[in-house]
C-alpha cells in the first residue's frame, strides 16, 4: 500500500539534484504558458475514471514539466489523482529508483516501494527515454529576450524631443502648451524670455531648441524583430509536428525542402505518442481501465500530412523500382538481339 510521507521525508530518499529542481518554483511567463497549453492539447484521453473529469490537460503539463507522473489514489479526498513523479531509492541496472515518490497538487507525498510490479501505482513518462520537455524553457526564454528588444527598440525609436528654456517661467509655459497640444487645444505662449530667445536664433527660427534622445528612423528595423519572433515560433512548432510553410526560403533552397518535412516533424510527437500507449497500457494491466489516448485533432492533421509524405515518398521508390526492373529487361533484349546479328554475321562467314 502507498505510504503516506511528508517532504522532509522524501527528501531522504532523493537525489540533492533532484530535489533542488522539485523544490525549486519557477514562475511561469506568459509565453511559456503559450507553449504548454498548447503542447498539453497534444493528446485526448477517454475512458478515464470521472474523478479526471476537467482535468486531462493537467496529465500532460506535468508530464511536460516533470517527464514522470503518476497515477495514484489520493487517502486525503478518496479520488483518484495524477501527481508529479520522481524516482528514488536503490537504482535498477538501467540507473532508475525502484521507489516512486508522488507529490499531488494538494500536498499530499506519497512513496510507493517497487512501482513496476505495485497495483497501486502507474508510472508514466513524456518521452521513451523519460525526459522531461526541455524545449519550452529554452524557447520562453528565447521570445522573453525578442520581447525585450521588440519594446527597446519601440522606445528608441518613438519621437521625444526634450525642449530646452532658460527659466522657470518659460518651462511652466512649455509644459503648458505640451500638455494642451496632447488633448488637441491651441494654446498661445506670451513669454519674454522665449519670444527673445526666438529672435535671437535667428528669423527662420521656429521652434525651441530640444534635444533628441531618440531615432525615430529606428523604426524600420522593429519589423525584422517581429519576423524574428515569427521565425522562433515556427522553429518550436516545426519540432512538434507544425512545419509552417514559410516565405523565407534561402536562394540554395528547393520549394521542396521548404514546404515538405512533415515527416521529419513527427519524430518528437510520434515518440510522445509511443510513450500514451505504454501509460494506456499500463492502466489496463494494473488497474483495468479501457483508455484510449490519440492524437488530438490539429496532430492528427499533421499526422495525416506524414502519411502523405510516407506515401509518395514509397510511390517513388515503387516506381524507381519498377524503372529499373524495365531497364534491366531492355537490357536483356538488346543483348538477345545483339547476339542474334553476332549469329547472322558468322553464318554468313
Amino acid at each position: 500500500m502507498p505510504t503516506l510521507i511528508t517532504l522532509e521525508e522524501a527528501a531522504k530518499k532523493l537525489p540533492k539534484k533532484t530535489l533542488a529542481l522539485w523544490e525549486r518554483n519557477i514562475e511561469k511567463n506568459a509565453h511559456k504558458g503559450v507553449l504548454t497549453e498548447g503542447l498539453s492539447s497534444m493528446f485526448v484521453r477517454e475512458g478515464l475514471p470521472e474523478d479526471f473529469f476537467g482535468y486531462e490537460n493537467i496529465i500532460e503539463e506535468i508530464l511536460l514539466e516533470r517527464g514522470c507522473g503518476a497515477y495514484i489514489k489520493d487517502e486525503k479526498s478518496g479520488l483518484w489523482c495524477f501527481g508529479a513523479c520522481e524516482l528514488g531509492g536503490e537504482p535498477d541496472p538501467y540507473g532508475f529508483g525502484t521507489i516512486a515518490i508522488v507529490a499531488l497538487k494538494n500536498g499530499a507525498v506519497y512513496e510507493v516501494d517497487d512501482w513496476k510490479n505495485s497495483k497501486d501505482v502507474v508510472v508514466c513518462f513524456n518521452t521513451p527515454i523519460r525526459v522531461r520537455d526541455l524545449n519550452i524553457p529554452i524557447f520562453s526564454d528565447f521570445l522573453m529576450e525578442i520581447g525585450t528588444s521588440l519594446r527597446s527598440q519601440l522606445k528608441n525609436s518613438r519621437l521625444h524631443p526634450i525642449p530646452q528654456v532658460t527659466d522657470e517661467k518659460s518651462r511652466a509655459a512649455v509644459e503648458e502648451a505640451l500638455a494642451a497640444m496632447d488633448r488637441g487645444e491651441l494654446r498661445t505662449i506670451l513669454s519674454t524670455n522665449v519670444i527673445k530667445d526666438l529672435l535671437e536664433a535667428g528669423v527662420d527660427a521656429r521652434a525651441l531648441e530640444v534635444l533628441n534622445i531618440s531615432d525615430p528612423s529606428a523604426s524600420d528595423h522593429i519589423q525584422y524583430i517581429s519576423k524574428l519572433r515569427d521565425d522562433v515560433m515556427r522553429w518550436f512548432w516545426n519540432y512538434y509536428g507544425h512545419n509552417p510553410e514559410s516565405t523565407g526560403k534561402l536562394a540554395q533552397q528547393s520549394v521542396a525542402e521548404v514546404t515538405t518535412g512533415a515527416s521529419i516533424s513527427m519524430i518528437l510527437p510520434h515518440a510522445r505518442y509511443h510513450a500514451r500507449q505504454q501509460e494506456a497500457e499500463q492502466l489496463k494491466k494494473k488497474f483495468g481501465w479501457d483508455v484510449t489516448i490519440e492524437f488530438s485533432e490539429p496532430w492528427q492533421n499533421a499526422f495525416a500530412k506524414c502519411e502523405a509524405e510516407a506515401k509518395a515518398a514509397q510511390d517513388i521508390i515503387e516506381g524507381g523500382e519498377e524503372d529499373v526492373g524495365n531497364q534491366e529487361n531492355n537490357d536483356s533484349v538488346e543483348d538477345a538481339g545483339d547476339s542474334k546479328e553476332t549469329g547472322g554475321e558468322s553464318d554468313e562467314v
